[in-house]
């Protein structure tokens, strides 16, 4: 016979969230640092360059301007220092636009952290077979290691804590939550029924009180 217990589908999901909004706000910034913010750059050189509040010497500076996306870095810092001086509203900084495009990539890179969190979630299992109770990182704990399980603050908290000795001789304690992991008072019960020996230590109404 054997018993598993998950995560709860709101632990489970809450990875999947922080990726989902990842991944929106990764689009949005990446929209303005690699599409929008360029295009409106490009387009207000465009009106500058008809413009009659422009002066015509910088008019045929603006002449020169091969568009965002093919300027090197320095033609971008040159233009920046232009639409400075003619003080033209709503122009796009170099800084600007590489913000954008480093928060971007920053919160992608988050989002793939996320999708780890997610994988390593969904990993996390506590299992109960004929032989031993397997905690989510690997510890494995003998029936006859187990010398006590108390379920005082069940009927409260939805917890149980299981006291077992190591293999050391070392007094050890694993809570057992119930808004952490889904089914855990039949696995409770699959815990008691095989160590009959352990000390149980209950609330005094316990006999009306079933986990």
């Amino acid at each position: 016979m054997q018993m598993t217990a998950r995560l709860t589908r709101f632990e489970r999901r809450r990875p999947m969230i922080l990726v989902f909004l990842c991944v929106v706000f990764a689009v949005l910034f990446a929209l303005d640092g690699f599409w929008n913010w360029p295009n409106h750059d490009d387009h207000m050189v465009h009106r500058m360059q008809h413009s009659t509040s422009v002066d015509v010497r910088y008019r045929k500076m603006l002449q020169h301007w091969p568009g965002w996306n093919h300027a090197t870095m320095a033609q971008r810092h040159y233009f920046d220092h232009i639409v400075h001086i003619l003080n033209f509203p709503g122009w796009h900084t170099v800084t600007d636009i590489e913000n954008q495009r480093w928060i971007a990539i920053a919160i992608s890179l988050l989002a793939v952290v996320g999708g780890i969190w997610w994988w390593k979630v969904n990993q996390k299992t506590i299992t109960v077979d004929d032989t031993a109770i397997t905690l989510v990182r690997g510890t494995r704990i003998e029936w006859s290691q187990i010398k006590q399980i108390d379920n005082r603050k069940w009927i409260s908290h939805g917890v149980v804590e299981v006291q077992y000795k190591t293999p050391s001789g070392e007094t050890k304690s694993v809570r057992f939550d119930s808004l952490l992991y889904d089914d855990v008072g039949p696995l409770m019960n699959a815990v008691a029924e095989k160590c009959p020996h352990a000390e149980m230590v209950n609330p005094p109404d316990f006999k009306s009180q079933v986990i």
